[in-house]
């Protein structure tokens, strides 16, 4: 059942008749899911979190610049959460780093660029300089290897931004021409399977093992101390998502592990406190 609405054509379906409450209700009576079944609960909060965030992404971003509606979609906070979560100091210093950053990456590209070549252009400047290609150092190197991305030739990647649109994206299909160039050379099973990440556990983890650890590291106390964050906002996000109301993975990942690595760094730099 779960394989079958994960489908993107029955989210389709499912988001566009309004019926991501019901059919969720649906399914847990259907398939007996109780808070003790670790597996239900996680591929429901999957479900969840993309029927959720699919619809959200749709109607909340549609009136948005493309940039924004990326954002709102990749991101842990859209511009309104941040507001709500960021104390007032924060949110200024917030937002001239982000003035800063958007006029050094040139945040929309040119304006005449393709809409798809807007959001390619962010994920490259964005995403994939200052995230992933930075784990996979930080990952390689802890092992003692040295990475390599051939991908990111640069011959390769000049020749890649400069093909047309329908070679990048074909539909809903993307990786069109990788995956036609590799027809014959690779199994079809490799080709035609679906995009895997590396996706942890994190809403079950906060509700179960890591729940004391999140509370104390996420405590009204310790954030009103430290000024960064509205100690309330914390709370209701923590609440919404602990009662079953919100599935708030990926804000109180970001809350959390921000925290996690301002304690660690306060105790190499005691007078940053």
């Amino acid at each position: 059942a779960f394989d079958h609405v994960l489908h993107e054509d029955t989210l389709d379906r499912f988001v566009g008749a309004g019926q991501l409450e019901p059919a969720l209700a649906v399914l847990d009576t259907a398939l007996g899911i109780t808070p003790d079944n670790a597996e239900l609960l996680r591929k429901r909060w999957q479900l969840e979190l993309r029927l959720g965030r699919y619809a959200q992404a749709l109607v909340s971003g549609a009136a948005f610049p493309v940039a924004e509606r990326h954002e709102r979609w990749m991101g842990s906070f859209d511009a309104d959460q941040r507001t709500a979560v960021l104390s007032a100091e924060a949110r200024s210093v917030v937002a001239e780093t982000r003035r800063e950053r958007d006029a050094g990456m040139g945040r929309n590209g040119s304006p005449s660029m393709d809409p798809l070549n807007q959001v390619l252009l962010l994920d490259m400047r964005g995403y994939l300089e200052n995230d992933i290609l930075v784990k996979l150092d930080r990952a390689s190197m802890m092992a003692s290897l040295e990475g390599r991305v051939p991908l990111l030739n640069r011959t390769v990647v000049d020749y890649a931004t400069r093909l047309p649109l329908h070679y990048k994206l074909r539909g809903l299909r993307s990786k069109y021409l990788l995956k036609r160039a590799f027809r014959g050379v690779l199994p079809d099973d490799i080709l035609n399977r679906p995009k895997k990440g590396f996706g942890i556990p994190v809403a079950h983890w906060f509700r179960g093992p890591v729940r004391e650890q999140m509370l104390s590291v996420l405590s009204p106390a310790k954030l009103s101390r430290q000024g960064f964050f509205e100690a309330a906002a914390v709370s209701k996000l923590i609440s919404d998502h602990l009662d079953g109301r919100r599935d708030n993975r990926k804000q109180l990942w970001t809350l959390f592990v921000f925290q996690l690595w301002y304690d660690d760094y306060q105790a190499g730099h005691p007078m940053a406190g």
